[in-house]
């Protein structure tokens, strides 16, 4: 009898052992997912230039940045000064904010170009929100025309000419600057077979012998026969 009590008395021990041993398992098991959760939601909230997509995005932003210049015809202020809420991929217009003159706050046309290489920039940017820059430094801060030139328009124009001459093309021509870029996107209007009006508010000019100077730049109806040369003063 005294032989069953004792046994009786061993036995619940290790039992209550086991299962103050699991609890506490369960219990660090617990702290430990609640920690990884707090710290999951840090990085969901720290700034995106401490990662290492935000620095990809502001290094592959730069082919996007001199699409629009070439497709759109912005002014270097006005790129570097777009946020995402100004871009509307789905209707396929830039609002144009920041700009010089009244004449400069504008809507532009996307043309199919620029709005493919828009669109994977976009998904670059992953959750930038709709305030943020665009087209920003590598810190996240806006870019300005020394930036601009220095960093994007040279380093790419540079690679440009490596990669034709390599290919045993024509070089680009010399001194290609932001400004000039604004004189190939007039020209690719025309060639579209847009009329001057039109390309004068996309450039947002006031003066029309301005929007016409490009004198080499070939017409083309909408049809798509060449109407020849159209230039101004």
């Amino acid at each position: 009898m005294r032989h069953r009590i004792a046994t009786n008395h061993q036995n619940p021990l290790p039992r209550t052992g086991a299962r103050t041993e699991r609890i506490h398992s369960r219990q660090r098991s617990s702290t430990t997912t609640s920690k990884d959760a707090r710290h999951n939601e840090r990085l969901d909230q720290a700034p995106r230039s401490t990662t290492k997509s935000s620095a990809h995005t502001c290094t592959a932003g730069r082919r996007a940045l001199i699409a629009t210049l070439v497709y759109a015809g912005l002014r270097i202020g006005e790129a570097t000064a777009l946020r995402w809420s100004d871009i509307d991929l789905a209707n396929g217009r830039i609002s144009v904010r920041d700009a010089k003159t009244a004449a400069g706050e504008r809507l532009v046309d996307i043309l199919p170009a620029l709005h493919d290489e828009l669109t994977t920039h976009r998904h670059a940017a992953g959750r930038a929100q709709p305030d943020a820059l665009v087209f920003p430094t590598s810190s996240g801060s806006r870019r300005d025309k020394d930036n601009a030139r220095e960093r994007v328009i040279r380093p790419v124009v540079a690679a440009a000419q490596e990669l034709l001459a390599a290919r045993g093309q024509s070089p680009l021509p010399a001194g290609v600057t932001a400004h000039k870029l604004r004189h190939t996107f007039a020209s690719i209007l025309y060639v579209r077979g847009e009329d001057p009006p039109y390309v004068m508010g996309q450039l947002g000019h006031t003066d029309a012998g301005f929007t016409l100077r490009p004198r080499d730049a070939p017409r083309r109806g909408r049809q798509g026969a060449p109407e020849g040369p159209r230039g101004g003063p």
